[in-house]
């Protein structure tokens, strides 16, 4: 259609989710509430460290093209993830929201006998 190919699957309860022994050991994260002029290598590898560990900083967020969010990848072990994360810059404390791009995850029943 156009140049493009389009195919066609049944969905499923599964469709876009992750299975269990699927795991990753790398998340994106996007922080809100921090403002663009702590947006630094400095900053932002902070957060990560608290949230696991840091990895990367997203292209977009490095170059200013996206200003509602910071987005940082991080290292994750499967943990649960905080959703909000306070950091002291200089005399200022700021309170973070933190959202984690997670996909859904499957698991199998145990059927006990």
């Amino acid at each position: 259609m156009g140049g493009l190919i389009l195919r066609f699957e049944q969905w499923s309860p599964r469709t876009g989710c992750r299975e269990e022994e699927e795991q990753s050991n790398e998340v994106w994260v996007r922080i809100f509430g921090l403002p663009v002029s702590l947006w630094n290598s400095t900053v932002l590898s902070g957060v990560g460290d608290e949230c696991g560990g840091f990895i990367a900083i997203d292209s977009q967020t490095a170059k200013l093209e996206e200003l509602q969010w910071a987005r940082i990848l991080v290292k994750t072990d499967g943990e649960v993830k905080p959703s909000m994360l306070e950091i002291g810059v200089e005399e200022e404390v700021y309170s973070l929201v933190l959202w984690w791009e997670l996909r859904p995850s499957v698991k199998k029943t145990r059927i006990d006998s």
